[in-house]
C-alpha cells in the first residue's frame, strides 16, 4: 500500500485519478451519503446528539447517560428504552389533543410516537437551513452540479431532495426491494425518512427487519455497487452500515475476484486541518463482519468543493433523462408493443440539441432508433391523422370514415389490418391513430386496383408490388 505525503500535490493527483476514472467507466457516480453531510450543512445532530435530544424532551426514570452505561454504548438499546418512554407521553391527555389523531390508530406499532418526535426534531433543525445563508455555499452550488446515477443515504431528513429537487424519493428498505423501476436518478433512504416517519428506522425491531433485507437491497444495487464508481462520503469508517453493505459486497464478489481492493469505491474523509507531514495511505481497509477486510480508495480533504468539481460531468437534464428511461422501460416491460400507450418519432429527424431536449421532456416519448437507409424519408414518422390520411389517398372528398371502411375491406387482401395495430404505416399515440406517408403510398397502390405484398421489415420499402 503506497503511502503518501498529505500536500496539495497529493490530494490533486488523487483527485485527478478519480476524475480519469469517472472519464474512463463512462458512468455516473454512485453516492453514499452519510449524516456527516447533514452535520455538516444543516447542522443536524448525529445519532447520538439525536438520542440525547430525545431523553431532554421528556422526563425519564434516568437521564441519557444512565442508559448508555446500562446497555454498553448500545444506542439502539437505549432506543429502545425511548419507545416505552415515549408511547406513555403521548397517552397522556394533555398531549393527546395537541398530537394527530393517526398516530393513536389501533393498528399503529408503539414505536410510532417515538418516530414521530424524531421526524418533529429533524424538520425544526431543517427549517433553520438556508443554503444562501450557509458558510458552505461554495460547496453547495458545486454540490447542486452533480448528477450521480442515484444516492444512497441512511438520513432522515430532507437534505439531498431539498438539493436534488429532480431526483425521485425511494423511502425505506421494503420501498426499495418492491420497486419495479430502474432506480436511476433516485434517493433511495434506506433507514426512511422524515416524510414518512413511520418507515424511521430507529429500534431493534426496526434493525432486525432492515438486516434481514440488507443483502436483498445490495443484490438489487449490486450491477451499481460494482460497476460504478461508489463514492461514500458523510461517513466514519467504523459505521455499521456501511460495514454491512461493504461486507455483503464482498460475499457477492468473491467468486467473481480475488482482489482485496475495490478500486472503483472511494472513502472521501473531512477534517479541519490537514498536517503536511502527516501520512495519508491511497488505499482505506475498512473493517467488516469478523476478521475480514476490504480496500477502497482514500481521500481526506478540508474543503469538499474540489471534489464536487470533480464530479461534474456535462449533461442531458434529469427529467429529459428520467422520461426516457421510464419510456425504454414501459417498452422492455410490455408483452406487446401494440399495447404501449406512447408517442413516436423518429431520431433521424432529431437535427438540433434543442429540438432532442424537447423531445425528450414530452410525457411518454418512443424514439425509433433504427437507422434508415435513407434519412429523407418518413417511413417511422406518423405525421397524419385520419383525416388527412383520408384527403391523400381519396381527394378533398375524403374524410376519416371512408378511409377506415377502406383499410377494413383490404386487410384481408393484404394480410394486415393496418390500423388495428402499431405498424410502419400507423400507430396509436394516446388513444389517437396516426399514419405515415407510406400509408399514403400503400392506400393508393390498392385504391388503384394493384396487388401488393407487405414487406414490414423493411423501414424504407414497407411493401413491394407483386410481379
Amino acid at each position: 500500500m503506497k503511502i503518501q505525503k498529505n500536500d496539495q500535490s497529493s490530494t490533486e493527483a488523487r483527485l485527478l485519478k478519480l476524475k480519469s476514472q469517472l472519464a474512463a467507466s463512462k458512468r455516473r457516480p454512485i453516492l453514499f451519503v452519510g449524516s456527516g453531510i447533514s452535520q455538516r450543512y444543516v447542522n443536524m445532530p448525529n445519532w447520538n446528539q439525536l438520542i440525547q435530544e430525545l431523553f431532554d424532551r421528556i422526563k425519564t426514570p434516568h437521564p441519557f447517560e444512565y442508559y448508555m452505561q446500562r446497555e454498553k454504548q448500545d444506542l439502539i438499546k437505549v432506543a429502545e428504552k425511548l419507545v416505552n418512554f415515549y408511547s406513555n407521553y403521548y397517552w397522556k391527555e394533555k398531549v393527546k389533543k395537541q398530537s394527530p389523531k393517526e398516530l393513536y390508530a389501533s393498528g399503529n406499532p408503539k414505536d410510532v410516537f417515538l418516530k414521530y418526535e424524531i421526524s418533529k426534531i429533524i424538520l425544526e433543525h431543517f427549517e433553520q437551513f438556508d443554503s444562501g445563508k450557509s458558510v458552505y455555499r461554495e460547496e453547495l452550488q458545486a454540490l447542486r452540479g452533480i448528477t450521480p446515477q442515484l444516492f444512497i443515504t441512511t438520513n432522515y431528513d430532507n437534505f439531498l431532495e431539498n438539493q436534488f429537487p429532480k431526483y425521485t424519493p425511494n423511502i425505506s428498505s421494503e420501498g426499495i426491494i418492491a420497486g419495479e423501476q430502474s432506480d436511476s436518478f433516485s434517493i433511495l433512504k434506506i433507514h426512511g425518512s422524515v416524510e414518512q416517519y413511520k418507515s424511521i428506522v430507529i429500534d431493534k425491531n426496526d434493525y432486525d427487519t432492515f438486516n434481514e433485507n440488507q443483502l436483498y437491497i445490495v443484490s438489487k444495487l449490486i450491477t451499481y455497487l460494482v460497476d460504478y464508481p461508489v463514492i461514500f462520503i458523510g461517513y466514519s469508517a467504523n459505521d455499521p452500515d456501511i460495514r454491512r453493505v461493504l461486507s455483503s459486497v464482498k460475499k457477492i464478489q468473491k467468486k467473481n475476484s480475488s482482489s482485496p481492493v475495490m478500486q472503483n469505491m472511494w472513502f472521501i474523509d473531512w477534517a479541519g486541518k490537514i498536517s503536511e507531514t502527516e501520512l495519508q495511505p491511497d488505499v482505506k481497509y475498512l473493517a467488516l463482519d469478523g476478521t475480514e477486510s476490504i480496500g477502497v480508495n482514500y481521500l481526506k480533504l478540508t474543503s469538499f468543493t474540489e471534489l464536487f468539481e470533480v464530479l461534474h460531468q456535462e449533461t442531458v437534464d434529469v427529467d429529459a433523462l428520467k422520461t426516457l428511461q421510464h419510456t425504454i422501460y414501459q417498452i422492455v416491460k410490455s408483452s406487446s408493443i401494440t399495447k404501449l400507450d406512447i408517442d413516436v418519432a423518429n431520431i433521424d429527424y432529431l437535427k438540433n440539441p434543442d429540438e432532442f431536449l424537447q423531445l425528450l421532456t414530452k410525457k411518454d416519448v418512443f424514439l425509433n432508433l433504427a437507422q434508415m437507409a435513407d434519412p429523407d424519408q418518413l417511413a417511422a414518422t406518423f405525421v397524419l391523422t385520419p383525416t388527412q390520411l383520408a384527403k391523400a389517398v381519396f381527394g378533398s372528398e375524403g374524410n376519416w370514415q371512408m378511409v377506415n371502411r377502406f383499410i377494413d375491406e383490404v386487410a384481408t387482401q393484404i394480410g394486415l389490418n393496418i390500423r388495428k395495430n402499431n405498424n410502419p404505416y400507423h400507430v396509436n399515440l394516446s388513444g389517437t391513430s396516426r399514419y405515415s406517408t407510406a400509408a399514403v403510398d400503400l392506400l393508393k397502390t390498392l385504391r388503384d386496383g394493384k396487388t401488393v405484398v407487405l414487406d414490414p421489415t423493411s423501414t424504407v420499402t414497407p411493401f413491394h408490388m407483386a410481379e
